[in-house]
């Protein structure tokens, strides 16, 4: 059970890290088609475009290590609700971004959901 809960925290924690660091690097990305593919090619290996893919590297070890231990029916999920969940809450209070009224509800249900789906276990 330890290992299953810590392979959990591992896949969402990464994957968390993996589009944060995504979303900062396209801050400083050329953009395809309009770019010199110099510039695209340069921007596209800033650190933390790196990180995200050294992130999502270490995630997918630990994700088929989870599913083999877990239904994929519960384990996907729970980790793509835990990384909506935490991803939102860096965006918000990190990058500032805003969220509206409605988020905030459909994020109340998600949360309902992930409560619901371990206790399904």
């Amino acid at each position: 059970m330890f290992i299953t809960i810590l392979l959990y925290i591992i896949t969402v924690v990464v994957n968390v890290v993996a589009n944060i660091s995504f979303k900062i690097g396209t801050k400083s990305m050329a953009v395809i088609g309009v770019a010199p593919f110099s510039e695209v090619f340069k921007s596209v290996f800033n650190k933390w475009f790196l990180i995200g893919v050294l992130a999502f590297a270490v995630s997918f070890p630990t994700f088929v290590m989870l599913i083999s231990r877990q239904k994929i029916s519960i384990a996907y999920p729970v980790i793509t609700g835990w990384g909506f969940l935490f991803i939102t809450l860096v965006g918000v209070f990190w990058l500032k971004e805003d969220i509206s009224a409605i988020q905030i509800i459909g994020i109340c249900v998600i949360f309902i959901g992930l409560v619901l789906a371990g206790l399904s276990r």
